[in-house]
Parts: C-alpha cells; sequence; structure tokens
C-alpha cells in the first residue's frame, strides 16, 4: 500500500477518549475541507460519551500550511472547544509548524495544548489528573 503525499487520519480511541489525528503533507483545499468535516463527527462522538475527551494530533509530517488551511484548523480547533475537549496535544518535528499550530490553538481558545516529541509523553500529559 502507498501513502499519498498529502492526507489525513482520524481516529477515536474510545478507551481513553482520545480523538487521534495524524496530518501529512502540504494540504490543498479539498483535504482541508473533508477534514473538518471529518474531524466534527468524531468530535461529535467523543463529546456524547459526557466524559472528558482530549485530542492529540501527529503533525511531524506536517509543514507550516497555507492561510486557507490555517482557516481549515482554526475551524477545527473552535469547533473542539465548543464540543468541550478538556487537552490537546500535538507531537511535532519541527518548531516552525508547532509555532503556527500554538498561534491557531490560542487564537481558538483551546484550554489547555502543548506540544511534544514522543507519542508517549503527549499521551501522558492527555490523561494526568
Amino acid at each position: 500500500m502507498t501513502i499519498p503525499e498529502k492526507g489525513f487520519e482520524i481516529t477515536f480511541d474510545e478507551e481513553r477518549s482520545i480523538v487521534r489525528l495524524r496530518f501529512w503533507g502540504f494540504w490543498d483545499l479539498e483535504i482541508g475541507r473533508a477534514m473538518v468535516k471529518e474531524f466534527k463527527k468524531y468530535a461529535q462522538r467523543a463529546s456524547a460519551q459526557e466524559t472528558p475527551w482530549y485530542a492529540l494530533g501527529d503533525i511531524t509530517q506536517f509543514p507550516p500550511q497555507m492561510k486557507e488551511i490555517q482557516q481549515c484548523l482554526s475551524e477545527v480547533m473552535r469547533f473542539a472547544r465548543e464540543q468541550g475537549v478538556r487537552r490537546t496535544a500535538r507531537v511535532v518535528a519541527s518548531t516552525i509548524t508547532d509555532m503556527q499550530i500554538k498561534r491557531l490553538a490560542n487564537a481558538a481558545g483551546i484550554p489547555e495544548h502543548t506540544f511534544f516529541h514522543s507519542e508517549e509523553a503527549a499521551i501522558h500529559w492527555l490523561l494526568r489528573d
């Protein structure tokens, strides 16, 4: 199976209430809009459980994006906040990408968010209490 040069994958870890996102490549608006639509389904599913839920994004293969894609990401973050996301974490490889996402998360009012270089550390932080 060949992995496309750009895309996304969203899954839901019901046991830990984590919506997991993986983004890669330089997106066009069609992919951005498809991701927003797909994310909303998962966020609604997570919030329907009536327990705290979290989001974990793997953006290690996701370079800084054009303005239209940043708007899609902002829409997802606002929707997550509206659906009651408790914390968000992202696994990054690039400081520049993290700075872009951090700015968008702050603007969207995400309550608690940070970045990590390992998925294990990110999950540990998400589920702490």
